[in-house]
């Protein structure tokens, strides 16, 4: 359903390789609140020390 809902959302948290236990924090955060956006902002908040290593290794990807 997620998927189906929301497919740019899907489609950028398969690309930040998340776990099973990140996608059930997000799913949980979801279920709660029926906002993606705060669902995804809360694990962003709880995880900092995990995205900023993948805002890092996109950005030199990209060559900034």
């Amino acid at each position: 359903e997620f998927r189906q809902e929301h497919p740019a959302a899907a489609a950028l948290l398969s690309e930040m390789e998340l776990t099973y236990e990140d996608f059930m924090y997000i799913a949980g955060e979801y279920y709660e609140t029926e906002d993606i956006e705060a669902a995804v902002q809360s694990w962003l908040d709880t995880h900092e020390y995990l995205w900023e290593l993948w805002v890092k290794d996109a950005k030199i990807a990209i060559g900034e």
